[in-house]
Formats: structure tokens, C-alpha cells, sequence
């Protein structure tokens, strides 16, 4: 049995086990689809990922609690032949130009707007900051295509990345680049709370409203930790759910 159609790479050292498991969802999605598909043995797959068997451990235990692959007691780890059909996969994560490519499209970015605001008491709180302490604000949109797919609006300590941070520094980068070679802040984890509102509606974000051109928009409203688990940005998504189509696997806890 082929397993080997995409290659592995060793993980970055930064946040070892949520890379892992990015490559390992990537190397699962690259493979052929088919029944019974066996990943290597725990200690190969450490190796070929660079990581420890704990570490690896860890991320086959988020993957199985996903849906993504199957440990069978005494016959290794399975790959979930349904998990081909995630794409994109709600519960990765994916940064916006790669969900985008993920989905079929061509895909570009461009800052709409960046300028400095003071933290009000709500964000204040949830950034764990003092109030009127400055944010940088920055509104972006991902086309795919020639088409406004998404529209995200983040809001960052100024202090992470120092003052002198400008518009042609969050081109191509993600803001999570950005947090990571400025401010040595590595997102790992956010907590998302999502709606569905219409477009019309978003007071938020002119490029929301004049750019898009959906009815309505799914909303991710997150709030994003760092690898010491500190709270680091506060983020909106509005997606096209036209053109992204997010899909995920639960596993039933039923009794």
C-alpha cells in the first residue's frame, strides 16, 4: 500500500505540535483515496515530522477527537476515508489565502485600511490590556479570483510589534506572521463565536458591505492566544459561504 504520495517535512520549531499537525493533515489530504489507509508507525512518523512520539501523540489524539483518523487497539492509526471530503476543514484553521486556494481559487490580499485606535473597556478586558492602550487596526480583504471572498478585521496591542509597523509590512503576510517575526508571538489557538448575519448589517467593516457581494455573510468573531496562552488578538471574519464552504467531522460523545 502506497502511503508516501506527498512528503513530510520536518515541523518549525515554533509551536512544534500544532505544525505537526498542520503538515499531518496536509500529507492525510495529499494521500490516495482509499480504504484502510495506514499512517506509519508512531516512531516514523515522529521522525519524518521532527517531533517528539509525546508531541505526536498529542496531535493524534486531536486528529482521531476530529474525526480525521482512526486508532485501532492493537493495528496502529487509520486514516478516516470520509476525511478526503473536508475541504476546507473548519476545525484547521487555515490562513485565509490558503483556505482560499484549498477551495480552487486564485487568491490575493489587500489592506483596506490600518491605523492606530484606543482599546476600549470590552477589548480592554479580553487582550488583558489597559484601557486606551493602542491597537493597531487592520482591515483586509482575500479575493478569490476577482471576487471579495473574505473580509477580516484585527485588532493588536501596538506594543507586540513596536510602533513602527506600516501598511506595506501585512501585504502577502498574514498577521499572524507579523505577531510571530515582530513580536516573537506564535497564535496556536483561538475561540470563535459564529453567526450568520446579513451583509447590509455589518457596521464594522465598509469593506464588508461595499465589497462583498453576498446577502449574507458568515461571522467568526475570535479572540486569538499565543504559545503562552495570552490573549494577543481580537480578529472578525465575514466569509462568502458562496465560495468558502467550510465542512468538519464530529466525533459523537453521546450516552
Amino acid at each position: 500500500m502506497k502511503l508516501q504520495k506527498t512528503r513530510l517535512r520536518p515541523a518549525p520549531k515554533t509551536s512544534a505540535s500544532t505544525s505537526a499537525k498542520t503538515k499531518l493533515y496536509r500529507y492525510i489530504q495529499g494521500l490516495e483515496k482509499g480504504a484502510d489507509i495506514k499512517l506509519p508507525a508512531e516512531t516514523e512518523l515522529a521522525a519524518r515530522l521532527g517531533v517528539s512520539r509525546v508531541t505526536l501523540r498529542r496531535v493524534l489524539a486531536e486528529l482521531e477527537q476530529e474525526g480525521l483518523v482512526l486508532r485501532m487497539h492493537g493495528r496502529g492509526t487509520f486514516v478516516n476515508p470520509e476525511a478526503f471530503d473536508l475541504k476546507p476543514n473548519l476545525m484547521l484553521g487555515l490562513e485565509f489565502l490558503e483556505l482560499l486556494r484549498t477551495c480552487g481559487h486564485e487568491a490575493r490580499s489587500e489592506v483596506v485600511d490600518f491605523r492606530r485606535v484606543p482599546a476600549d473597556e470590552r477589548t480592554a478586558g479580553l487582550l488583558r490590556v489597559d484601557v486606551g492602550c493602542d491597537l493597531y487596526a487592520v482591515e483586509k480583504v482575500y479575493y478569490a479570483g476577482d471576487v471579495a471572498a473574505i473580509v477580516s478585521v484585527d485588532l493588536f496591542p501596538c506594543e507586540i510589534v513596536g510602533d513602527a509597523l506600516a501598511p506595506e509590512d501585512l501585504g502577502e503576510p498574514s498577521v499572524f506572521d507579523v505577531l510571530l517575526r515582530l513580536g516573537g508571538r506564535f497564535v496556536e489557538r483561538d475561540k470563535i463565536r459564529i453567526e450568520a448575519v446579513p451583509r447590509s448589517s455589518v457596521a464594522e467593516s465598509r469593506a464588508c458591505r461595499e465589497l462583498m457581494g453576498c446577502e449574507s455573510v458568515l461571522v467568526f468573531k475570535s479572540l486569538n492566544y499565543d504559545q503562552d496562552n495570552r490573549p494577543v488578538m481580537l480578529d472578525v471574519e465575514y466569509y462568502d459561504t458562496s465560495i468558502v464552504k467550510f465542512s468538519c467531522m464530529r466525533v459523537k460523545t453521546l450516552l
